[in-house]
């Protein structure tokens, strides 16, 4: 589920359920600099160059109800160093990702599951083909535009993944 789903109330019925769950942390008032020490202290660094480090981890355990499985949160912090044409940050950007789940797998399999969840897709389709905000006042060609959108988005994903796949032809 994504971070609008995220209240303890539905954690309680999620966990009540017995069903497997990620949903994602709505970061609320945090400030995301205080990952910093976190992350340094329990994370497991994964990509570290220049640019950035990604840090990945388990970090605690909440319960929403008195059963004997608890939630952990897990969490992926990157910290960008360099801007992405290489100009090195006065102040280091920290960008977090966090995620209610009582999955026992690994951070990277969370991260993962997530990431395939459909709600995801829909939200690449709006910012990749830049149609957060369509243009009409009639819903009959906001529609339209949409439906095209998405013809265009998934005709593109299907050539970017056919391209991966023929190892020869790429650069």
């Amino acid at each position: 589920m994504d971070a609008g789903h995220d209240a303890r109330e539905t954690l309680r019925v999620l966990e009540q359920s017995g069903e497997f769950f990620v949903v994602k942390r709505n970061p609320r008032r945090e400030n995301p600099y205080e990952w910093i020490e976190v992350v340094q202290r329990e994370g497991e660094v994964t990509v570290q160059d220049a640019q950035k480090t990604l840090y990945r981890g388990v970090r605690r355990y909440l319960q929403a109800t008195e059963t004997p499985s608890p939630i952990s949160v897990v969490y992926e912090v990157t910290v960008r160093h360099q801007s992405e044409d290489g100009i090195p940050l006065l102040v280091e950007e920290v960008e977090v990702q966090s995620f209610w789940t009582n999955l026992p797998e690994r951070p990277e399999e969370v991260l993962r599951l997530y990431q395939e969840h459909p709600e995801q897709f829909h939200s690449e389709l709006k910012t990749d083909m830049n149609v957060e905000r369509l243009p009409s006042r009639k819903f009959a060609v906001n529609v339209m535009l949409f439906q095209l959108a998405l013809l265009a988005y998934n005709a593109l994903r299907f050539l970017g993944q056919r391209a991966i796949e023929i190892e020869q032809l790429l650069p």
